[in-house]
Formats: structure tokens, C-alpha cells, sequence
């Protein structure tokens, strides 16, 4: 028999500990069409864990915010968690990276279900169809991570029993895509035609390097060691959406560090005319950037 705890007072339920080792706990939250109590249950691995979702939900319905579980779209939960949870810990380009498989990719397949009836099935055939379609698997993959952890959140605020993202399988790549590079000859063709382009410097620069192009755009001179011959990569540009209807463009172009370490790396530039290039690289193409962008780091 499972062990309950004291009864609370008016509204507040009862926490108890099931039989498989987790507590569990419930509150009234309303009444139904028919004049009967509607209850929601909360689960957690400890009893403060459903104590704190207990306590979260009477505030919410004294503010009169709750949202019943029973009635959340997997949609509507979706963009709580986005802009609730996440957008104060993503960077910029990640959020609208995150905004963008959402909004074009999720809750057109899945967006309609019930948060509470979402089923492995329901995601697993979602992997599968995006997979045919031909959409790469890194961007399934990131797919998978937005899921998983939304409705880890989801389980932590009590809205779903479990997360079913975790009982799915990712769809294996059929063929590894061969990366085409320019033969010899191609890059000779290539800086022939740059003769009399006014960027030659930065296309000489991005063949001999191989950076990315928001990268090549902001490389500043604490980038560059004319000494030993490299340059080092620190930061990006990209353009991102500034969701701000105060400004008067719908996208800015933002400076912004690499996710990683690894994104910050020394690069070897063949010497010969390493410091022309640079010097008319930097000075004209980065000055422009700084110009024409809202400079955020």
C-alpha cells in the first residue's frame, strides 16, 4: 500500500510514494461540465521534486496563468518553452535556428496533438518522413534535441508522465556524402576570373584558408600573426531576426563568439602575399561590416 503523506489544506491534494519507487501527487484545479472535481497529477523521483510542481501549480491558478495540461497543444507548449526557456540561454542565431525547425518542420507534423497523447509513434513516424523527404540527418538530429528537451521540461513541470522522444530511433544516413573540393586546374581558372574584383583579397583568402564565410567577414588584426604566417578564427557574423517591432529592420547582422573551443582555431596561410591580402582585406571588408551591423558580442 503506498504511504501518504499528512492531507493538505484546502485545494492542495496529497503527495505519496507508488509502489515503483516514484511520488506521486495531485491537486483540484476546477470542475467539469458535469459539476465534478478535475484533478492533475504530478510525478517526480523525490517528494520535494512534486512538492515544488504542486506549489508552482497553485500559483499559477491563483494568478489564474495555469493551463490545463489536458488541453495543451503540443504546439502551444512548444513555444512556451522556446520563449520562455529558452531564449535568455541561446544565442541569437541558435534561437532562430531553433524558431525556424519548429515552426517549419514540427508543428506542421505533430503540432496538433494533445501534449498529453503525444506518442514515440507519432515523433518516430515525424524522424521517418523528414528523413525520406531528403532532409539532412544533422537536421533531424537537431529535430530530436529541440523535442527531447522540451518535453523534458514538459515532464519536469508535471505536463507529461514521461518523454517519449527517448523511445525513438534516429534514421541512419544511407551513403556518406562525398565533399567536392576544386582540382588544380578549377582553383587556377578561379583566380584568373578574379582579376579586376574588388574583393580578389578576400576570395584569395577564404581558397587559401578555408574559413567560413561569416568568419572571413570579421577577422580583425588581433587575428592575425604576420610573423608566423596564420590567422586565427574568434568570431563570426551572421544575420539573424531581431523579433523587436521597435526597430526598423526585421534582421540584423551580429557579431557572436563560436559555440565551442573548437571553433576557435589557428589557421596556416600560405606566405607569399599573405600580408597584401590581409591588409586590404581587413581594412576595407571588415570596416564595412562593422558600419552596416549592429555590433553585439
Amino acid at each position: 500500500m503506498p504511504t501518504k503523506t499528512k492531507k493538505r489544506g484546502n485545494n492542495e491534494g496529497s503527495i505519496y510514494k507508488r509502489k515503483d519507487g516514484l511520488w506521486c501527487g495531485q491537486i483540484t484545479i476546477g470542475r467539469d461540465e458535469n459539476g465534478r472535481q478535475k484533478r492533475q497529477y504530478f510525478y517526480g523521483k523525490t517528494r520535494q521534486e512534486v512538492a515544488d510542481k504542486i506549489a508552482k501549480a497553485l500559483n499559477d491558478l491563483a494568478n489564474g496563468i495555469y493551463v490545463d495540461p489536458a488541453r495543451m497543444l503540443v504546439k502551444d507548449w512548444l513555444n512556451t518553452w522556446l520563449w520562455e526557456y529558452k531564449k535568455q540561454t541561446l544565442r541569437p542565431s541558435t534561437f532562430q535556428d531553433y524558431e525556424s525547425l519548429i515552426n517549419n518542420h514540427i508543428v506542421p507534423s505533430i503540432g496538433h496533438y494533445k501534449l498529453k497523447d503525444l506518442r514515440p509513434e507519432h515523433l518516430q513516424a515525424l524522424y521517418n518522413s523528414k528523413h525520406e523527404s531528403g532532409l539532412s540527418l544533422s537536421t533531424i538530429k537537431h529535430i530530436h534535441v529541440i523535442l527531447h528537451s522540451a518535453l523534458d521540461q514538459a515532464l519536469k513541470n508535471g505536463l507529461v508522465v514521461r518523454n517519449v522522444s527517448e523511445a525513438t530511433t534516429l534514421p541512419k544516413a544511407k551513403t556518406k556524402k562525398e565533399i567536392r573540393v576544386l582540382t588544380l586546374e578549377e582553383q587556377k581558372r578561379f583566380v584568373a576570373a578574379l582579376e579586376g574584383e574588388r574583393l580578389k583579397p578576400a576570395f584569395l583568402l577564404a581558397l587559401a584558408s578555408g574559413v567560413r564565410l561569416g568568419e572571413l567577414l570579421v577577422l580583425k588584426w588581433d587575428c592575425v600573426n604576420l610573423k608566423e604566417g596564420t590567422i586565427t578564427i574568434k568570431r563570426s557574423l551572421r544575420r539573424i531576426k531581431t523579433y523587436d517591432k521597435s526597430l526598423p529592420t526585421k534582421t540584423m547582422l551580429a557579431f557572436q563568439e563560436p559555440k565551442t573551443a573548437a571553433g576557435i582555431r589557428t589557421i596556416p596561410v600560405p606566405p607569399g602575399d599573405l600580408s597584401r591580402i590581409l591588409c586590404f582585406h581587413i581594412n576595407s571588408v571588415y570596416c564595412r561590416a562593422v558600419i552596416y551591423c549592429n555590433y553585439i558580442f
